[in-house]
């Protein structure tokens, strides 16, 4: 890092595998499916989207 910028430019991946995760630390990243059914939940236990009737 220069600063707050990569010394280096950096390439944006549409996607993150997330290997050091997994390799180092046993992790496993949730599915899409579980990311956005949390997602819609806390949203709606905030207040931002209401719950369905």
């Amino acid at each position: 890092m220069d600063g707050d910028r990569p010394k280096e430019p950096t390439f944006d991946k549409p996607r993150s595998y997330c290997t050091l995760a997994r390799r180092e630390l046993g992790l496993a990243p949730y599915s899409i499916d579980e990311s956005l059914q949390a997602t819609v939940d806390s949203y709606v236990r905030l207040g931002v989207l209401p719950a369905r009737g």
